[in-house]
């Protein structure tokens, strides 16, 4: 038993280039590392996010800011923390966030807080998550749709100016 145990710790102290006393420290030094590097990607991906010159720009409906884009990262925490970045530039107004990963669709729609009465997120991506052939939900603030129908990820990033459009005329 010790020696497995020994061997282990070798084999551990070996792969992080270490001596087996140094471990701990070693260990504590590498998990700060990836915490900031974690937050770097996280800032970085929130400035690229940022609407600007040749990025999407928000289109106005009945003077409500609305942005729609598609990202490439599909992960719905990624899709967050983007759209995030983005609703700190728009300020007033609603982000969909739509990608696809592992054949399936994720939608993230973020609505600021000045508008989420007239306009609840929870409501809005029930609509869009019908499109996607899958379900959503979420808070007045944030909602998230899953949904099967790759091919209708476009369609349904398009949809949420009609939706808003509609509801605007109607308030």
């Amino acid at each position: 038993y010790m020696r497995e145990k020994e061997h282990a710790l070798r084999s551990a102290a070996d792969t992080l280039k270490a001596r087996p006393e140094d471990l701990p420290q070693k260990i504590e030094r590498l998990l700060e590392q990836q915490r900031t590097l974690e937050r770097e990607i996280e800032h970085l991906r929130r400035k690229l996010a940022a609407p600007r010159a040749g990025g999407p720009e928000p289109r106005e409906i009945e003077g409500i800011k609305v942005l729609s884009s598609r990202f490439d990262e599909g992960d719905p925490k990624a899709l967050r923390e983007i759209g995030d970045g983005i609703k700190d530039y728009v300020t007033s107004g609603i982000v969909l966030l739509g990608g696809e990963r592992d054949g399936k669709v994720s939608l993230v729609l973020m609505v600021t807080d000045d508008l989420a009465s007239r306009f609840p997120a929870k409501e809005l991506i029930v609509e869009l998550a019908a499109i996607i052939g899958g379900r959503g939900g979420g808070n007045p603030t944030l909602a998230q749709a899953g949904g099967a129908h790759t091919e209708r990820l476009d369609e349904a990033l398009d949809a949420i100016y009609g939706i808003v459009a509609d509801r605007a005329s109607h308030a």
